[in-house]
């Protein structure tokens, strides 16, 4: 017999939940640009998802959680490959083809493919006051992503590689959290469990990639100095994924998911403040980072 499934209260505010997700990925996000530049994509989603495996799978068992139904099941594992996986990948590769700037500043659109994704399939509410939360938050992270993001002009693709890979990379970020939402909402999926095959499946991914391309980095990287920030950034988002799933749980997609991706609005002021970015701080990026705050605010009382 299982265990009670541990669950986020319900009157915890989805939107404040969603608010620290973000704030702590962004933690992870620093703490990665720090230590962990020279680490390719794939040994930083084997480790990173390596550490979320570790903390997750015993609790399941300790805690005696319910299965996921076949049908949850193949949601987060699909879950797993769409985010935690593939997707790190997928950013990588977009922007050595079409450039940083635009990479990030197209996933920043993600969004809005979410709330469309969220009222089509799941039948959630988008009012106007919501919408336009939606569109402003956008238009700050895009605003703030083309300012801080590095693009050094050596782009490969044309233009319509580039809008091919647009339209892949907005869709991709886009359908995830609604993959995600469905399994946690409509199949009333129990979380821990969700969110341990979502990690273990990136975590197979990433090792698949790594043992691909070079069997041996996995073990000079963890035994170099990047060690501790591979576990810390693994922390951070374990926590921060974990805290995302859970206000997918509480609120609809269509709120969570812009809060959510706010995400570099805090990576770009905790580099200004902690790391000494202080060329970060350009008139465009805090044109960017009012009108994203301004977005979330909207957001949050709409």
């Amino acid at each position: 017999m299982s265990g009670r499934p541990v669950r986020t209260p319900r009157n915890a505010p989805g939107e404040v939940v969603a608010l620290f997700a973000a704030l702590v990925s962004s933690v992870g996000y620093v703490s990665a640009r720090r230590g962990l530049d020279d680490v390719s994509a794939e040994v930083l989603v084997t480790a990173t998802t390596a550490v979320s495996v570790v903390l997750l799978v015993p609790l399941v068992f300790v805690l005696d959680q319910p299965r996921l139904t076949p049908a949850a099941f193949a949601v987060f594992v699909v879950s797993g490959l769409l985010g935690s996986g593939l997707g790190r990948f997928l950013l990588s590769s977009v922007i050595h083809l079409v450039g940083a700037g635009v990479a990030h500043s197209v996933k920043s659109a993600s969004p809005v493919v979410a709330a469309v994704f969220s009222v089509v399939f799941l039948g959630e509410t988008l009012t106007v006051a919501l919408a336009v939360g939606i569109l402003v938050v956008v238009a700050g992270l895009v605003l703030l992503t083309r300012a801080t993001s590095e693009d050094d002009g050596r782009r490969t693709a044309g233009i319509s590689t580039t809008a091919a890979v647009s339209v892949l990379v907005v869709c991709w970020f886009g359908v995830t959290p609604v993959v995600r939402k469905y399994g946690l909402s409509v199949l009333d999926a129990p979380l821990l469990p969700a969110l341990a095959t979502n990690f273990f499946v990136g975590m197979l991914v990433g090792l698949a990639i790594a043992l691909y391309r070079n069997p041996g980095q996995l073990s000079v990287a963890l035994h170099s100095d990047s060690r501790r920030y591979l576990v810390l950034t693994g922390l951070c988002w374990t926590v921060a994924i974990t805290a995302y799933f859970a206000a997918l749980g509480l609120a609809d997609a269509v709120v969570v998911v812009p809060i959510f991706n706010a995400s570099p609005l805090f990576t770009v002021a905790l580099g200004i403040f902690f790391l000494g970015e202080r060329q970060a701080a350009r008139k465009t990026t805090v044109v960017g980072a009012l009108v994203t705050v301004c977005g979330v605010v909207l957001i949050t009382l709409a």
